[in-house]
């Protein structure tokens, strides 16, 4: 007897979503490119200074790969069905990001505490967009995982039974896998926008 085809409709929902989060991603992508190389123009046509790099922004690099590391435990968690470390790391992640977005904004301070405000030059002018684009598009994932965040809260509450019904559901998954994918690519889109700022700080001088 012939076996009859049948899509998955909870599949096709998570390759839809899957292309959705690229295309944003891929948005993303070309506003940062556009914003680096409207530097890079600038500063070769008005022969414009390097950037200064706040020295506490090494610090939140390592912060930033921190996160990335609880995301891939995190989706080790959920496969191993350790709800408990599944939501410490969740929550890590969160508390991590909150501490990332701290440290931005105290490296701001320390540019304009040196006499570099936004206004200084447009070297550091862009180096203050860029910054501040990628805590926007981190303040813009929050939403999605403090709902997560709160689902898993609510299950850890509710006992034994309620954690193994949250891990049990497709969906959870799904959801813990296209988020744990943006925040790994903010995780090196800053890696490499630090790289653009040593290569404009050290290098082209």
């Amino acid at each position: 007897m012939k076996r009859q085809a049948y899509d998955d409709p909870k599949e096709d929902s998570f390759f839809g979503t899957s292309f959705l989060l690229y295309l944003v991603l891929a948005a993303i992508t070309f506003l940062f490119l556009g914003v680096m190389g409207a530097y890079m123009y600038n500063r070769a046509l008005f022969d414009l200074p390097g950037m200064e790099i706040p020295g506490i922004f090494y610090v939140s690099t390592f912060l930033i790969v921190g996160v990335s590391f609880l995301v891939r435990s995190a989706r080790h968690a959920f496969q191993i069905s350790h709800f408990d470390q599944l939501f410490q790391r969740w929550a890590g992640i969160f508390l991590a990001l909150l501490l990332f977005i701290g440290l931005q904004i105290y490296g701001w301070y320390e540019l304009i505490d040196s006499g570099l405000p936004a206004e200084a030059n447009n070297s550091v002018g862009y180096l203050y967009v860029l910054s501040a684009l990628h805590i926007v598009h981190i303040i813009i994932g929050f939403p999605f995982h403090i709902k997560e965040l709160w689902k898993q809260y609510k299950s850890q509450q509710s006992g034994d039974f309620s954690k193994m019904e949250y891990l049990a559901q497709h969906e959870n998954r799904d959801r813990l896998t296209l988020m744990g994918r943006y925040w790994h690519y903010l995780d090196m889109l800053w890696i490499v926008l630090m790289i653009f700022f040593i290569v404009n700080t050290y290098i082209w001088i």
